[in-house]
């Protein structure tokens, strides 16, 4: 068990600070831009219009191919401190893929938690800054 939890907290060690750093990045720009546009709003805008700007189709997909090249950098390459600890752990390969496996999923995860809370607060900002009888 601490094997795993080693190589589990290797694992978030090497890259949890920036993927969150990155979801941060992307719900502040989505979140500014939806606010821009409401406030430099002319005629009536729905809500569907804000949530087809280019930032919250394409941004998503650009942050969700950099935390995937964050997940891949973090077991790779010569950093001695993983390689390090990977080879004193004895692990088997079996299950040192299937704890990237849980971890990576997490991460996947807590992408689509981020993008669905950012979504919900989108919509609360439109109601608080539209006037009701524009909606």
């Amino acid at each position: 068990m601490k094997k795993t939890v080693s190589l589990f907290s290797l694992a978030a060690a090497t890259s949890f600070w920036r993927i969150l750093l990155l979801l941060v990045a992307l719900a502040a720009t989505q979140l500014l831009a939806a606010w821009a546009m409401l406030l430099n709003r002319v005629g009536s805008l729905s809500l569907e219009q804000i949530l087809d700007l280019h930032v919250y189709r394409f941004s998503p997909a650009v942050a969700l191919t950099l935390a995937t090249v964050a997940l891949l950098v973090g077991y790779g390459g010569s950093r001695s401190r993983v390689n390090y600890t990977m080879s004193r752990l004895s692990l088997s390969p079996r299950s040192v893929l299937r704890i990237h496996v849980v971890y990576c999923t997490g991460v996947y995860l807590l992408f689509w938690l981020f993008q669905v809370t950012v979504v919900m607060a989108t919509m609360v900002l439109y109601h608080s800054i539209m006037d009701p009888s524009e909606i």
